[in-house]
């Protein structure tokens, strides 16, 4: 058992990177669908870091908005039914 995990660890600190590094070709330019993708999760990115940024700098624009995310959890918690099978379903044979 531990020849194994010592070879593991072996191949994983040496060999790997070293296959890696030869399989790995640089990035070119992506088209396409890639280049939509990319172009989504990039503004998807920077629209997070704007409101992230928003949210540290201003604290207390924030605690409302949570006040009332858990005011809410209450009502719904009081309002929504408790089973997770209809009424409908009890488990008869017909």
């Amino acid at each position: 058992m531990s020849d194994s995990t010592i070879l593991s660890s072996f191949v994983a600190l040496t060999l790997s990177p070293m296959m890696a590094s030869k399989l790995l070709r640089p990035a070119r330019e992506a088209r396409g669908m890639a280049k939509w993708v990319n172009q989504v999760v990039n503004a998807t990115r920077d629209s997070y870091r704007r409101s992230l940024e928003l949210v540290i700098h201003m604290p207390l624009l924030v605690l409302p908005v949570i006040a009332v995310a858990l005011a809410g959890s209450g009502v719904l918690l009081n309002r929504l039914p408790s089973e997770l099978t209809p009424p409908e379903d009890r488990g008869s044979f017909f």
